[in-house]
């Protein structure tokens, strides 16, 4: 197995303040968690981002659903912390990490895995995020460490991007 580089790390000793969504939400977005383009979109009313991070995390989310990502819950989109701290308040998007087509995982009782596609939403397939789920179910695909079913549902889900 490879060994990813850590994305919060500078140099050899230091850190970049890495923030989990969900606490950002907490701490500056009133109500309840909706999903990651909602949240964005209130900081950025607030001027806490950029105002091109919404339409970043939209696509992330496109991508994500695309793929059969079911568990792009608030802990799995993380944001850098601006100097000045998080009491400033102005935030950046880290690197996104957990983007896995959990929606056929094992179970964790049986073990089994219900291999049958998913029908993407219209919208999503009308996204930019199209192309880049097409070539991600096509490496799939053609990747022989992936077991030979997961291989045929991946060939099935590279058509569905067509």
């Amino acid at each position: 197995m490879g060994e990813s580089a850590r994305f919060d790390r500078v140099g050899r000793h230091g850190r970049r303040h890495v923030v989990a969504l969900d606490a950002v939400h907490d701490a500056f977005v009133p109500g309840s968690w909706r999903h990651w383009n909602a949240t964005l979109e209130a900081l950025a009313a607030q001027q806490r981002v950029q105002a091109d991070t919404p339409a970043q995390a939209r696509a992330l989310l496109q991508f994500g659903r695309l793929i059969g990502n079911s568990d792009m819950h608030f802990g799995n989109l993380s944001l850098f912390v601006e100097p000045g701290g998080v009491a400033r308040g102005r935030f950046t998007l880290a690197p996104l990490y957990d983007m896995l087509p959990m929606h056929w995982r094992p179970d964790a009782i049986s073990g089994d895995i219900g291999l049958l596609p998913l029908t993407p939403d219209p919208a999503d397939l009308a996204s930019a995020a199209r192309p880049i789920a097409r070539e991600f179910w096509e490496r799939v695909t053609a990747d022989s460490g992936v077991s030979r079913a997961f291989r045929a549902l991946a060939s099935k889900m590279a058509g569905r991007m067509r």
